[in-house]
């Protein structure tokens, strides 16, 4: 199964990352669950909707992964689409939850961070408030699932989270 995912991932991270045409869920369709993944969880990567801007954002980012520990497949949303393209495919990723130390950090940064790189639009809303979902209607086939959802971010593996 690992060899068949290995083959169609950089094909959807490539197709998501060409496409235009987002559209938007509301966050109610997925269903949340803090616990599906712990903190520093390793993941695989089958799907990403990417963002249609890389502006600070208003929506989460939606990621289909697997959970390395238990083969669990999990939607994660995120703020942040980690520019991911098909260079990344191969790469193990981390997933940080919002109530580890890093996540708290992460959260009370968060403005400053990106007041720093010169976007005008540098505040972000708190994530309590999002209620969009970032979605390429034409990957609905991986995207639109019943798999548990949880709330948090990724990191490289090796980044330190």
């Amino acid at each position: 199964m690992m060899k068949t995912i290995k083959m169609i991932l950089p094909v959807l991270l490539l197709s998501a990352s060409c496409s235009n045409s987002y559209k938007y869920w509301d966050i109610n369709k997925f269903h949340l669950h803090p616990d599906i993944l712990k903190n520093e969880d390793a993941v695989t990567i089958l799907y990403s909707s990417r963002a249609p801007d890389y502006s600070p954002h208003n929506y989460f980012i939606h990621l289909v992964v697997i959970a390395e520990a238990t083969g669990d497949t999990v939607n994660i949303l995120t703020t942040f689409n980690n520019y991911l393209n098909e260079e990344y495919a191969e790469k193990k990723y981390r997933f940080t939850s919002m109530e580890s130390e890093m996540g708290k950090l992460f959260r009370a940064g968060i403005d400053s961070v990106f007041a720093q790189d010169g976007t005008e639009n540098t505040k972000r809303p708190d994530i309590s408030v999002i209620r969009k979902v970032a979605r390429d209607p034409k990957f609905d086939f991986i995207a639109d699932n019943n798999y548990p959802a949880i709330i948090g971010w990724l990191g490289y593996d090796g980044d330190g989270l």
